[in-house]
């Protein structure tokens, strides 16, 4: 059954609940929420470019290249011009980089901990492999169409 009121409903609260414990917990660390998505997603994507992950982030890459300047700013992350294209750059952690994602790592654990506490490890599993469905329908979707495709 579909809630139409999402955002007033525990889904809603819970997005919210947990955007605001990763901006606070992010700050802590010297980050701000969009540099520490990022820098999780450069962690796990050793490599990658821009794009990728604005897509993997569902972000505008104006709020990529903007935090990829930060990041590399503060030396956690380097970009390298990529030998077979040169006009993409690849995305690589410093060490200094790998020392604050593990930090990050290490609050998205803390949170999904407080979270999930009474959760048996089948209920865990299924929690986790609904998010990571609504999230690849929600990149793979085309907002402007939507919208559009409502009202029309």
């Amino acid at each position: 059954m579909i809630n139409e009121n999402f955002f007033l409903s525990p889904g809603g609260v819970f997005f919210r609940k947990t955007q605001s414990f990763m901006k606070a917990a992010f700050n802590q660390i010297g980050l701000n929420l969009i540099d520490g998505l990022v820098l999780l997603n450069v962690g796990k994507n050793d490599g990658t470019i821009q794009e990728n992950i604005a897509h993997d982030l569902a972000l505008d890459t104006t709020a990529v290249t903007r935090s990829l300047k930060e990041l590399e700013k503060k030396k956690l992350i380097k970009r390298i011009i990529d030998s077979n294209n040169q006009r993409t750059k690849c995305v690589y952690m410093e060490p200094e980089g790998i020392e604050y994602n593990k930090k990050l790592k290490a609050v998205m654990k803390y949170w999904h901990n407080i979270i999930l506490y009474d959760f048996t490890e089948d209920e865990q599993k299924m929690a986790i492999k609904i998010f990571e469905h609504l999230k690849i329908c929600s990149i793979d979707m085309d907002i402007n169409q939507v919208v559009k495709n409502l009202f029309n």
